[in-house]
């Protein structure tokens, strides 16, 4: 997500909060920032933020729902977390970001990420 310039955002050094959707004054949490408003209380629609795509195109590395990134020990069942969703404040959609939970954990802020080899797409 931080690419070859490890940028601290897909997008770049500096935050802006109509480049991903995090907790902002629709969201009903306490840390909310009433400076934004994107429209949605919780998760939005996939490409409404893509004016923050990373580097490469992808889309929502920071925010929506975070992801789960790696297995981790196995015999503690956890895992890592990266990129924040829209429950988080804007210093947890951070490139470098992460959190290790356990994997019988069930949320609405946490999914993953499906990847098409488009190499050979026509």
């Amino acid at each position: 997500a931080s690419g070859v310039k490890q940028w601290h955002y897909p997008w770049g050094d500096r935050f802006d909060g109509s480049y991903a959707k995090f907790c902002d004054r629709q969201c009903q949490l306490e840390n909310r920032d009433d400076t934004y408003n994107d429209g949605y209380e919780q998760v939005a629609k996939i490409t409404r933020f893509d004016t923050g795509a990373s580097w490469v195109g992808a889309l929502n590395m920071s925010g929506n729902v975070a992801e789960w990134t790696q297995p981790g020990d196995t015999t503690l069942e956890m895992a890592e977390v990266r990129g924040g969703s829209w429950a988080s404040d804007k210093e947890s959609i951070t490139t470098t970001y992460s959190e290790w939970i356990n994997t019988n954990y069930v949320s609405d802020r946490i999914g993953f990420r499906c990847v098409m080899d488009s190499a050979g797409a026509n």
